[in-house]
């Protein structure tokens, strides 16, 4: 009797995470490889919640290395992608206020070459989530000040999920008023 409460313990906490759509939860968001699939399956959308920006720029938007060109390939599949981020103005540190003076540098180059497929909007107060949404695939977390987004933790899920929509309505919301 007493295994099959555990069980039925355990089986009851999977069935909660199954209806919240959670396919797995990362203690960083360091996991390249993770976003780089998702990025290369994507065929609609791609939004970037983040903070610089920088990283993202760097492991998937690089023309001069193969391995690093995911959101490249993404813009030749004629896949729409949104950056929101904030005004480097309220952003943590003076190493965070760098990197996305770094990052905008690479933004205005894919404004330019993408016109019809990348824009980029920053929103006027200070970074609180993360999000990689493209297609279906979705991961999302908080955004700490003075800790490295790589660093923190984020929830790998599905569009549909219950634990999602305020972070898509939170990114439609703001992306209204953001300035390009």
């Amino acid at each position: 009797v007493i295994q099959l409460l555990l069980m039925w313990e355990d089986y009851s906490e999977s069935e909660k995470n199954k209806k919240l759509k959670i396919k797995k939860i990362l203690p960083h968001r360091d996991e390249e490889e993770l976003y780089k699939n998702i990025i290369l399956q994507a065929n609609e959308q791609i939004w970037i919640l983040g903070n610089t920006a920088l990283r993202f720029l760097q492991d998937f938007a690089n023309k001069e290395r193969e391995d690093k060109k995911a959101l490249l390939d993404a813009f030749s599949r004629n896949v729409k992608v949104r950056f929101l981020l904030p005004d480097p103005k309220h952003l943590a540190t003076p190493d965070d206020r760098a990197k996305a003076g770094m990052a905008a540098s690479k933004i205005l180059e894919l404004s330019k070459e993408y016109s019809s497929l990348f824009e980029c909007r920053y929103y006027d107060h200070a970074p609180y989530h993360n999000m990689v949404m493209a297609d279906n695939e979705c991961l999302v977390g908080p955004i700490f000040p003075h800790i490295s987004s790589k660093d923190s933790p984020a929830i790998y899920t599905d569009k549909s999920s219950i634990f999602v929509k305020p972070y898509l309505e939170y990114f439609k919301f703001e992306w209204k008023s953001a300035k390009p």
